[in-house]
This record gives C-alpha cells, structure tokens and sequence, in this order.
C-alpha cells in the first residue's frame, strides 16, 4: 500500500519525507512544505544599489547573481579597454585600436603604398603606430582630378 502526504488536504502519494513531490518541492525550495507562494506576486528590488530588475537569486537579479557566481562579486565590471588612438574614445578590438584604426592599421601593414591622404585623425593614427612600433611612410601625394 502506497503512502499518501503528510500535508493536511492533500491526497497525493508520498514521495519523499512523507510528502508528494510538490510540497517537497516547497521544502526543498523554501524551508516550509506549506509555503505557497506566488509567482512575481510582488517582486523587491535588487540589493545592489542602483538595480531596479526583481530579485532572482540570494537578494540579487539575475544580472548581479550570475556576476558573483562568474567572479565572486556581484559588483564585479569588467574593464573596457579604450582605442589608443589620441581622442577615438571607442572600445579596443585588436592591437589596442578600435575597429576603425584596425582596419586602417590592416590596410597601412599590407600595401605601404595604399594610403588614406587627408582622413581627419591621420597624425593621431601615425602617432599610435609609432607607438607600436610599426614604422610608416610618408603618404603619397594628392592628384588633383578636375
């Protein structure tokens, strides 16, 4: 003869502890076989200052919680590495240049002779080749077309 669940009102078989697998479930999650609760019934706010999502996890989102589970700090920002080129202010990609001045960069280290002749920014592009080390030449000469 098969068990039915403790829990008062409930008819269902035993599965574990002597309660069926929801109000283990119940304990399981939230210490209480009886605990009901309702789903985003009122969400709080995430602990961390300034986050506003609702709580998933130990007081935190689910932002804030899985950057504690990755880093071991909910508060944990990963550092954003700026172009080197003087005044770009972009996000770096490769060799320390954003994806503009590495595609510059590309096209400079493959055909010396193909140059961009008067791009705004160009002093600021040869100083940050030259601080890597990678030596330019002059640009060529502006045809006149008319």
């Amino acid at each position: 003869m098969t068990k039915t669940c403790s829990v008062a009102g409930c008819g269902r078989s035993a599965f574990a502890r002597g309660w069926c697998g929801k109000h283990y479930q119940r304990w399981y999650a939230h210490g209480d076989p009886t605990t009901y609760l309702l789903c985003n019934a009122d969400p709080k706010p995430c602990s961390v200052e300034g986050c506003g999502r609702p709580v998933a996890v130990r007081s935190w989102c689910t932002l804030h919680y899985g950057r504690w589970r990755a880093h071991g700090d909910p508060y944990y920002r990963r550092l954003r590495a700026v172009c080197g080129v003087a005044g770009c202010g972009r996000s770096a990609k490769a060799r320390g240049a954003c994806h503009k001045h590495f595609m510059r960069l590309r096209i400079y280290l493959r055909d010396p002779e193909a140059r961009p002749l008067s791009v705004p920014g160009t002093k600021e592009f040869i100083a940050f080749c030259r601080k890597l080390g990678i030596k330019l030449n002059k640009p060529r000469p502006t045809s006149s077309r008319r």
